[in-house]
C-alpha cells in the first residue's frame, strides 16, 4: 500500500508539474505576442546643417566669409556677408576674392571696404563675383591682419530657398582666390564659406493661428524664457503646426552648457527657422523643402 501510495504521489506531482509547466509555456508565449503599443517618439529632429567643404590647408592664412550672426534672413531684408582675412604668417599688400553664388536665388548689390588701408573693386556677373582688394597709394606700410573685416558684401534676395557662398581657391593657382604679400606672393593657405537660407518672415503672437502656405498653419503655445543673467540656462519653445485638421508640436530649444542655438524644424513639407522669441510674440522664417 505504501508502494501504491508512493505511485501515486510521483504521479500526482509529475501531472502538477506538467500542468504548471503548459500554463507557465502558455503565458511565456502569449506574452512573447503581445506587443505595447506606445506614442511614437517624435520624428521632427533638428535638420543637419550643410558642411561647406574647405581644402587642406598650406598655412595659417586664412579668408573666411561669413555674416555676422544668423544664416537666415527673410525675403524682406538683404543678405550681408563679411570677408575676414586672417595673416599671423604674413604682411597682406592685396587680396582677390572669387565668389560664385546662385545668380536664380540672389542677386549681387554692392561690396565696400571696411579696412582703411585698402581700396575695393568689384564686379559681377549673374553667378560669380569678384573682388580685388589693393593697399591705397597713401598707405607705404604692408601689416598682418588678425581676422579682420575688409569687405561687407550685400545680396538681395530673389526666391527662397539656400545658396552657398564658398570662395574658389586652388594651392598655387594665383587667378582665383588669393593673398598677396609684400614680396608679391600667393601666400593664402585656406578658406571657408557659409550657407545663407532665405525664406518667408512670419511673426505668431501667442495662441493665435497664422497661415504658413496653403493648408497649413502655425500657433505659438509657449516659451520658457529664463533670466538674462542665467548663462547656462535653456530656452524652449513651443510651437504647432497643422495642416489639414492634423497637429504636431515643434520644440526649438536655445543656450544650455553646451551653448546650442535653435536648429531648423521641419514638418509638412516646410522647414521652420524661429530668428526671434518673447513672451508674446515669435518670429519664424518658412522655407518650402520642394526648393531644396
Amino acid at each position: 500500500m505504501k508502494t501504491n501510495g508512493s505511485k501515486k504521489q510521483l504521479l500526482t506531482a509529475f501531472f502538477g508539474l506538467a500542468i504548471a509547466t503548459g500554463i507557465g509555456i502558455f503565458f511565456i508565449s502569449n506574452k512573447k505576442d503581445t506587443q505595447l503599443i506606445t506614442p511614437a517618439a517624435p520624428t521632427n529632429q533638428p535638420s543637419t546643417a550643410q558642411q561647406i567643404p574647405t581644402p587642406t590647408p598650406v598655412n595659417n592664412n586664412l579668408i573666411s566669409i561669413r555674416p555676422l550672426s544668423d544664416t537666415v534672413v527673410s525675403m524682406q531684408d538683404t543678405v550681408k556677408l563679411y570677408v575676414y582675412i586672417d595673416s599671423p604668417d604674413n604682411v597682406v599688400s592685396g587680396y582677390d576674392i572669387v565668389l560664385p553664388f546662385d545668380g536664380k536665388t540672389v542677386a549681387f548689390q554692392k561690396a565696400v571696404s571696411l579696412h582703411r588701408d585698402f581700396q575695393v573693386f568689384a564686379h559681377a556677373t549673374q553667378n560669380t563675383l569678384s573682388i580685388t582688394g589693393t593697399t591705397k597709394i597713401s598707405q607705404n606700410l604692408y601689416s598682418k591682419l588678425g581676422n579682420q573685416q575688409v569687405v561687407e558684401i550685400t545680396f538681395k534676395p530673389l526666391s527662397p530657398g539656400t545658396v552657398s557662398f564658398v570662395p574658389l581657391f586652388v594651392v598655387g593657382k594665383t587667378d582665383e582666390t588669393n593673398i598677396i604679400d609684400d614680396t608679391g606672393e600667393d601666400v593664402l593657405g585656406n578658406i571657408s564659406g557659409v550657407s545663407m537660407t532665405m525664406g518667408e518672415k512670419k511673426q505668431l503672437p501667442k495662441a493665435k493661428p497664422v497661415a504658413l502656405e496653403a493648408a497649413i498653419s502655425a500657433t505659438y503655445l509657449a516659451a520658457e524664457i529664463p533670466n538674462e543673467q542665467c548663462a547656462d540656462c535653456i530656452t524652449q519653445v513651443t510651437i504647432e503646426v497643422e495642416q489639414n485638421g492634423v497637429k504636431k508640436q515643434l520644440i526649438f530649444q536655445e543656450g544650455g552648457i553646451d551653448g546650442q542655438v535653435f536648429t531648423p524644424l521641419s514638418i509638412f513639407g516646410v522647414q521652420i527657422h524661429l530668428t526671434k522669441v518673447s513672451k508674446n510674440t515669435a518670429e519664424i522664417v518658412v522655407v518650402s523643402e520642394k526648393l531644396e
